[in-house]
């Protein structure tokens, strides 16, 4: 029989655990729902089998929420064997490095694409991490800015597939500085990081949307994509 993956939500507000609920079930997962940190506490005590996934929603700056895991950790048995992920309305840096502390391995800012949040939950189930405490120490200066070089894959008037040598934080907004591009649109391009997944050692792959491009810009990006070889440095 195969197995249905269960999520565990924790959501203080009705409202949303039920659209959560219906989203999960809409992309063949089993929710499960609590209110509180201590009714997940509670809930993993009940059962035999442990949830693939505890999924937290952030409506407010709720530390019991926040240290979630550690709870989980020194109340249960379970200990580091079950990942967690936060929703939030805030893409803050700050929240993010609580969350890394506490033991979160992603941070979803809402509101979420469908097929993101679809496949940001499967990576999760699969325990591909890419948000860690050493990756965001690498990856991000004291002033929060990101500096790396990335070798483009594939582009289009949608968005980048880059390749980077270190792992690059889901839901970060940076500026692709690739001259081609700079020279096109008369300055850096505004992206969001989408996903980021493990190909190898040293070996990453992001995919990148555009921020903010006007329907001027989307059609010389167009033009330029189609004119262009298909691997370029950033």
């Amino acid at each position: 029989m195969k197995h249905e993956p269960v999520v565990l939500v924790v959501d203080k507000n009705l409202s949303s655990s039920v659209i959560m609920t219906k989203r999960l079930n809409s992309l063949g997962f089993r929710a499960d729902t609590v209110t509180t940190a201590q009714g997940a506490v509670d809930y993993l005590h009940s059962i035999e089998n442990i949830p693939d996934l505890i999924l937290v929603n952030l409506n407010e700056d709720d530390e019991t929420l926040i240290n979630l895991p550690s709870e989980v950790k020194n109340n249960t048995r379970w200990d580091k064997m079950i990942p967690f992920a936060a929703l939030s309305a805030l893409a803050d840096k700050t929240l993010m490095e609580r969350l890394i502390r506490a033991g979160y391995s992603d941070l979803m800012i809402r509101p979420v694409e469908h097929e993101m949040f679809k496949d940001r939950v499967e990576k999760l189930l699969k325990k591909n991490v890419v948000l860690s405490s050493q990756t965001f120490k690498r990856t991000l200066n004291e002033d929060g800015i990101l500096h790396l070089r990335t070798l483009l894959l594939e582009f289009n008037e949608f968005g980048v597939t880059a390749q980077s040598a270190i792992p690059i934080p889901v839901d970060a907004q940076l500026s692709l500085q690739s001259p081609s591009m700079t020279d096109l649109m008369g300055g850096p391009v505004q992206v969001r990081v989408v996903s980021c997944t493990a190909r190898g050692p040293g070996h990453f792959e992001a995919v990148f949307s555009f921020v903010g491009l006007g329907a001027a810009e989307l059609r010389a990006f167009r033009k330029f994509a189609l004119s262009s070889p298909k691997s370029k440095s950033a």
